[in-house]
């Protein structure tokens, strides 16, 4: 039984990387300026969970419907894990190797709608300046930055996933 579901994660949870990766490309190749979309980060976040319940419920019917606590947690965060640790290997490898240009206007993107955002809800100048110095000291875009990114991710979505956990498990009277 955990086979299946161990197989059915790594596969789904490779097609999302394969998506994700297709999207950052799109976007690379398109216009840097959509990486600073808001909506993109939605769009991500509506298919990894898509994806991951996906596989829910892929793994409950084969397991016809009987499925324990963890077997619905691994069920849910193994095509994250996966899917997410693709994405950010090609990140690495795209803002590091292939175009590292690329992160130093993501960057100047970053700060100017900082800028914007912050200058259209009277945030005082000095903040303003603090916040751009923030960012300008950081490199969003390094190895050492998206792992430490994925890791968070996959603890938010951990904490989400233990709460789908709750939806997907048979309940123990069901069992019996």
């Amino acid at each position: 039984m955990e086979n299946s579901i161990k197989k059915n994660g790594f596969t789904l949870g490779i097609i999302m990387g394969v998506i994700l990766v297709l999207i950052t490309t799109t976007m690379y190749t398109v216009d840097l300026s959509l990486f600073t979309n808001w909506w993109v980060g939605i769009v991500n976040f509506v298919i990894i969970i898509g994806i991951a319940i996906y596989c829910s419920i892929t793994n409950k019917k084969a397991l016809k419907g009987q499925m324990s606590y963890k077997e619905a947690f691994l069920s849910f965060i193994l095509p994250i894990i996966v899917g997410i640790a693709i994405y950010v290997l090609y990140n690495i490898i795209l803002f590091n190797v292939i175009d590292p240009e690329a992160k130093n206007v993501l960057t100047e993107n970053v700060i100017t709608m900082t800028k914007e955002m912050m200058g259209k809800f009277n945030v005082p100048a000095a903040e303003i300046n603090k916040a751009i110095a923030d960012i300008e000291s950081k490199d969003n875009f390094g190895p050492l930055s998206q792992f430490q990114s994925y890791f968070f991710q996959i603890a938010f979505y951990a904490v989400l996933g233990l709460l789908v956990a709750l939806i997907f498990k048979t309940p123990t009277s069901a069992k019996e």
